[in-house]
């Protein structure tokens, strides 16, 4: 079934008049050095999203795309609606057991995002109370996308995230449970990451980041250095400077390195001991 739909938008797209040429994006030397090993990337131009001949050449390709699947469009409904058929469409997930409390989430129908519950566990469904009603949040929004985080200790609040730009930069913000209502305390552009005290207390707070995000940051990393082997720099944190160099390879364990040395000095470990 499925190589009889590829043969069909094939020929479909085969038939027709002269078809206009596909947009050839432009060549730039740039080479990026990790580890000691040169890579060319000649469209790394094309990262730079702000840049107006990336834009013009995004909606180039937009463009062409579009004009050359014109003629599937009936099909591509048909298949999208084949594909939802077969889904149901007002799901829930297992009840997943914390504590005093059984947590849920359920579609409705119709509805391309979920609502998260939760219950009592020795309660009926009458004890059932909505946490996130996901749908109305997203309202008006062109990309949305939504992460429950950890409930706290005492089960009386909740650390949620959302993305409004698609780029992996989250809001977070946190639900009284109690109350019904997102409190003021809101932590913008990172990357979602966190974690609850033991006691429940949201009101302290520590930002890490290296680069170009350090001057929002709470712990940083200055003079950052990636070799083959390892990383190291200085840390830059409430509770001192110094310099370390850890056996990780690849950029992205800096972040590691700084949740986990935040992580420990905010729980009372001695800095210059991590």
């Amino acid at each position: 079934m499925v190589n009889v739909i590829y043969l069909a938008l094939i020929l479909m797209i085969e038939q027709g008049s002269e078809e206009p040429s596909a947009p050839i994006a432009d060549r730039s030397d740039f080479e990026h050095n990790d580890h000691g090993v040169r890579r060319s990337d000649p469209y790394f131009w094309l990262k730079n999203r702000d840049d107006p001949k990336v834009i013009k050449y995004l909606k180039d390709e937009n463009k062409y795309t579009n004009h050359v699947l014109e003629k599937t469009k009936k099909l591509q409904t048909d298949l999208v609606g084949e594909i939802k058929g077969r889904i149901k469409q007002d799901d829930s997930s297992y009840p997943i057991p914390w504590k005093d409390y059984l947590y849920y989430t359920r579609y409705e129908v119709g509805s391309d995002y979920t609502k998260y519950y939760r219950r009592q566990k020795d309660a009926e469904n009458d004890s059932e109370e909505l946490l996130f009603d996901v749908p109305a949040m997203s309202f008006g929004h062109d990309y949305f996308d939504f992460d429950q985080g950890d409930v706290s200790p005492d089960q009386n609040l909740i650390i949620f995230s959302t993305d409004l730009s698609g780029r992996g930069l989250r809001t977070i913000k946190v639900y009284d449970i109690a109350k019904q209502k997102v409190l003021n305390d809101t932590i913008e552009s990172i990357d979602g990451g966190h974690a609850w005290a033991a006691d429940s207390n949201a009101g302290q707070v520590w930002r890490y980041a290296w680069r170009q995000q350090a001057k929002h940051a709470d712990v940083w990393v200055d003079n950052p250095q990636v070799s083959s082997a390892g990383l190291s720099g200085m840390l830059c944190s409430p509770w001192g400077r110094g310099t370390f160099s850890v056996p990780l390879i690849g950029e992205y364990n800096f972040a590691n390195v700084l949740a986990v040395v935040t992580m420990l000095c905010a729980v009372g470990f001695d800095f210059e001991r991590v």
